[in-house]
């Protein structure tokens, strides 16, 4: 079906958190869905409705870079956090291991 193959380019086309992409994916496939089958109740026959989907949505070219910019915003989220929730950690690894970071010995 052209909506799956359409689907299938814009995931091919995108790099970021997996469950992210893949709810992202799953959205467009339903949007593409839904607006397929309004215009075959209108009596388009359902591949040409499927087709004037994909086109009103958009070409992979067009729309991936808004949606790779939502997956990246994503991932630097998810790393930002993964660092404010390391860093105490370490810190405190450090002052159970007894040292300060390389500062002189007190005396």
């Amino acid at each position: 079906m052209i909506i799956d193959a359409h689907v299938a380019a814009l995931a091919a086309a995108l790099h970021g958190p997996a469950r992210t992409k893949a709810r992202m994916l799953t959205e467009v496939r339903d949007g593409l869905t839904d607006a397929a089958d309004a215009l075959a109740a209108t009596g388009l026959p359902a591949d040409a409705a499927a087709r004037r989907a994909v086109r009103d949505f958009g070409a992979v070219a067009d729309v991936a870079p808004e949606f790779q910019r939502e997956l990246t915003i994503a991932q630097a989220r998810r790393t930002a956090l993964a660092a404010a929730l390391s860093a105490p950690v370490l810190l405190l690894c450090w002052r159970l291991a007894g040292t300060d970071g390389g500062a002189p010995p007190h005396a």
